[in-house]
């Protein structure tokens, strides 16, 4: 009896087991047939109005329960639609917008897959060539790519190439100082190529030393900057314009609001000299201020000269290589007003993860406990973090993210510029004034500039011409950089506290406390930082060319120029008595104040000639004088021991509270220079029998 019941059960557990699982088949099966169903029979209407794949997706998902799955990098967002359909569909309406986007959709259930369509691939097959220039001469090196792709191949020493490329494609056929050429891909296996040279970029005009010459003509290295290019770019300055811009060239940033950066057109030359190139704007050289100053909308042209023998003619002065500027000249028509203004912010991009006030107060506790004694660090941090036991009161205390207080400004940097020119053939005139502002994302920090460039053209005779081209210049730069905040510089903004204990929220007796101490506290804020470490500079730049050209001759110039220049400078610096320089002094501020002054002259003469021989033979040379004087002023006053309480205002105003020391250094240079430079450049046929 009992096996036959044991049977029974068994028996029972059987058909209950079936019966769930064929359950569960045909719910399954209704399922599917439902989400058939609907994928078949739901109908939706979309509106898109010069919209985006995304619109079209996000309307069939607001009508309907798909669910759409794709990758965003194989959507073109870029590509425009305009659908408009009503009762469709949703399969008509994926296949009405993936036909054009190379992309298939596959429904499974109400799901949705979007992926990129495959295309089957045609075997590549090769090609062969022979490239030459309109003398029949192989090149050498030229390249040859495929279009769209990165498949590409150079010339050999006989200028032939060979490639595997697709059915159908186009080459791409380029090489320094030649147009290049677009070549179909058609049933030919074998192509000759003959490239022609670029004209255009032979016959450009350069600036060099104390003239100018077609590009073609010259052989030494020289680079012209694409000013036109960098002028979409907003607040760019000159320095900014060189970055990337010429082989060879290297800008090197110091990360200050303003800062010029470091430029080396040949490396580092020296290990203690200047490694700068010299700036010449406008034929003079530019001693008297920094290359940023100069306005990129007064540029017409920007050429960098590598080379010894082109930078020769400068003397030692050009040792390091030359750029040489210059800006937009006056010319004849009606007069003409422009404004250019460009608006930009800046911000910083990371920031690092540091302790809050809970973990700094535990990380302090555990320190004491591992390194003191009751009477020592343990008695410290009572009575700076309070009863131990009391430690997750931090947590509803606010934490100093020094990042956000210190660099986490958003400044807004603005630059203006207006520019009025015109005038008649026998007298022109532009006038250009630039106001810029670049705040730092330091607390503190900026550099405020305004330039006026003027140029006016007179001709006095025919062949006499006078030019006169005053400039002026003002820069004031205030912060002390990175490097002096507090006794670390920048990177010890990641190590101060976030919280100061008690102080954050409760009051200690003054009577008693050490001053010393309490201040040791404060100066644990950057903020506080800043405003004991101070500097602001002020510059100052006047000058002024006038010249006479004269070509009594074809081929002729006789030119005197006369350039005027006036430069001050001021800087004010202060050291409050927690820096390293107040440390250093018996822990009292420190102050000082530079001024230097310089007065410039230059008288350059030059006489140049140049003629051609059936416009193949070229012939040109130059012979010059030039009397360079210099002489500079600095006076320099470094003051300490001020009172304690003394700001950086207070002691710039009364220098007389401090111990001064005082610096006078004068210097007078008279230089007398000759120069020259003979260029032949002589075009000769070949003739073969």
């Amino acid at each position: 009896m009992k096996k036959e019941r044991d049977d029974s059960r068994l028996l029972s557990l059987k058909i209950t087991r079936i019966m769930k699982i064929t359950a569960i088949l045909i719910l399954t099966g209704i399922l599917q047939v439902s989400a058939v169903t609907y994928a078949q029979e739901h109908r939706i209407s979309v509106a898109v109005e010069n919209g985006t794949f995304y619109d079209v997706v996000s309307q069939i998902e607001k009508q309907s329960e798909f669910m759409f799955f794709y990758k965003s990098e194989e959507i073109d967002n870029n590509q425009r639609i305009n659908l408009k359909v009503k009762d469709k569909l949703v399969s008509e309406i994926l296949s009405e917008i993936t036909k054009n986007n190379n992309l298939t959709y596959k429904i499974t259930g109400k799901h949705i897959i979007i992926t990129k369509a495959t295309t089957t691939s045609q075997a590549p097959r090769k090609i062969t060539g022979i490239i030459t220039d309109e003398n029949g001469e192989p090149i050498i090196g030229a390249n040859i790519v495929e279009k769209g792709t990165t498949n590409g191949t150079i010339t050999d020493i006989d200028g032939r190439f060979s490639l595997d490329v697709a059915d159908k494609s186009v080459l791409i056929v380029s090489y320094i100082g030649y147009d290049t050429q677009t070549i179909s891909v058609t049933s030919k296996s074998s192509y000759n190529i003959k490239l022609a040279e670029d004209t255009k970029a032979l016959e450009e005009v350069v600036v060099i030393g104390y003239g100018s010459a077609r590009k073609k003509d010259v052989t030494g290295a020289l680079t012209r900057v694409n000013v036109t290019e960098k002028e979409t770019i907003p607040n760019v300055n000159p320095v900014q314009a060189l970055r990337g811009s010429v082989a060879g060239v290297r800008v090197i940033d110091t990360g200050m609001a303003g800062a010029d950066g470091t430029i080396q057109v040949r490396g580092t030359t020296s290990i203690t000299a200047s490694n700068d190139p010299l700036i010449v704007l406008d034929g003079v050289p530019f001693s008297g201020g920094r290359l940023s100053d100069i306005n990129t909308n007064d540029i017409e042209t920007i050429d960098v000269l590598k080379d010894a023998s082109i930078t020769a003619i400068y003397g030692a002065k050009g040792g390091n290589g030359v750029v040489v500027v210059t800006t937009k000249s006056a010319k004849a028509g009606k007069i003409q007003v422009s404004f250019n203004a460009h608006l930009s912010t800046s911000h910083l991009s990371k920031k690092l993860d540091l302790m809050n006030s809970a973990e700094f107060a535990r990380y302090q506790y555990e320190w004491s406990a591992c390194n003191g004694s009751r009477s020592s660090n343990a008695k410290f941090f009572r009575a700076n973090f309070g009863n131990p036991q009391d430690l997750d009161m931090y947590y509803s205390l606010p934490t100093h993210d020094w990042q956000d207080e210190v660099m986490g400004e958003n400044p807004i940097n603005y630059s203006t510029n207006v520019t009025i020119g015109g005038g008649t053939d026998k007298m022109r005139f532009t006038a250009s004034l630039t106001q810029s502002e670049d705040k730092g994302i330091i607390m503190g920090s900026g550099v405020r500039r305004t330039n006026l460039n003027i140029k006016t053209a007179i001709d006095i005779t025919k062949n006499l011409t006078l030019h006169i081209n005053p400039k002026f210049t003002f820069r004031r730069d205030q912060g002390a950089g990175g490097d002096n905040i507090g006794t670390g510089g920048i990177i010890d903004v990641l190590r101060y506290r976030p919280t100061n204990g008690l102080r954050e929220f409760g009051y200690i007796d003054p009577s008693y406390a050490d001053p010393d101490e309490e201040a040791l506290f404060t100066y644990t804020n950057p903020k506080s930082d800043i405003a004991i470490n101070q500097q602001n500079k002020y510059a100052y730049n006047y000058t002024n060319a006038i010249s006479l050209e004269w070509k009594p001759v074809k081929g002729l110039v006789l030119r005197t120029e006369a350039t005027l220049s006036l430069n001050w400078k001021d800087q004010y610096r202060f050291w409050g008595a927690l820096t390293g320089e107040g440390t250093k002094n018996n822990s009292l501020p420190v102050a000082s104040i530079q001024k230097d002054q310089s007065f410039k002259y230059i008288w350059t003469n030059t006489a140049s000639y140049g003629f051609s021989i059936k416009d193949k033979h070229n012939f040109s040379m130059l012979l010059g004088q030039e009397i360079y004087h210099s002489q500079n002023k600095k006076n320099f006053q470094k003051n300490r021991y001020f009172p304690r309480a003394f700001e950086a205002g207070q002691a710039w105003d009364n220098m007389g509270f401090g111990t001064p020391q005082l610096h006078h250094f004068r210097l007078q240079i008279a230089l007398l220079l000759s120069l020259g430079r003979q260029v032949i450049t002589i075009t000769t046929n070949t003739y073969s029998l």
